[in-house]
C-alpha cells in the first residue's frame, strides 16, 4: 500500500490513508485511519495544509475526491488543490474551503458516483456562500487520468471552461430530457 499522511490545516499529522497498489491481490482499495478526537474525515481536506497559501492567493480551490487526483494536479502545476478524502463533502469541509477561497471548482470523477457526490457536496458549498463551478471531465475519467492521458494543457483547458454550478445542472437536465 501507498501510505498518505493526512494533516490538519496547521500541518500536524492527524491520520493516514492507505491505497492498494495495482497488481496486489485482494483487500480494500482504500484503508483510512479510524476517526479519533483529532481526526474527523468530515472536517478535514487532504492537501489543504500544503495548498492553503496558493488557494488563499488565488481565492480559488480546485476540489477533487482523492489522493492521487490531488498529487497529479499538484505535480502538473495546479497548486491550489485540496481533496475531500473520497467522502461526500460536509458542511464543515465547506466552511474550511470558505476560509481560504471564494470560488470552488469541482473536479470530481466523471462517473455517476462522482457526479452524485458532487451534487450532495454542492448543497454545502452553496450554503457556505461559495461561488461554485463544475469542471466537466470526460465520461469515466478522473483528473489523474486526464493529466496522464491528455496532459496538463488539456486539464488547464477543462478547468478554464468550467461552468457555473446552476448552468451545469440546467444543461444536465436538458440533456436528460432530450434522451
Amino acid at each position: 500500500r501507498l501510505i498518505f499522511p493526512i494533516r490538519n490545516v496547521s500541518g500536524t499529522v492527524i491520520g493516514f490513508g492507505g491505497r492498494l497498489i495495482s497488481g496486489e491481490p485482494g483487500g480494500a482499495k482504500y484503508i483510512n485511519s479510524p476517526e479519533t478526537e483529532l481526526y474527523h474525515k468530515g472536517r478535514t481536506l487532504y492537501g489543504l495544509y500544503e495548498s492553503k497559501n496558493n488557494i488563499r492567493h488565488q481565492r480559488t480551490m480546485l476540489l477533487v475526491e482523492g489522493y492521487m487526483d490531488l498529487i497529479s494536479l499538484y505535480q502538473a502545476g495546479f497548486d491550489n488543490v485540496a481533496a475531500s478524502l473520497g467522502t461526500a463533502l460536509t458542511y464543515d469541509q465547506a466552511l474550511l474551503c470558505r476560509r481560504f477561497a471564494d470560488r470552488v471548482v469541482f473536479l470530481y470523477d466523471g462517473d455517476s458516483a462522482g457526479q452524485k457526490a458532487m451534487g450532495r457536496g454542492a448543497i454545502n458549498l452553496l450554503a457556505a456562500g461559495l461561488d461554485l463551478r463544475v469542471c466537466r471531465l470526460p465520461e469515466g475519467k478522473d483528473p489523474d487520468d486526464v493529466i496522464r492521458e491528455q496532459g496538463k494543457e488539456e486539464m488547464a483547458r477543462l478547468i478554464e471552461s468550467s461552468q457555473d454550478y446552476f448552468q451545469y445542472r440546467t444543461d444536465e437536465y436538458r440533456q436528460s430530457e432530450e434522451n
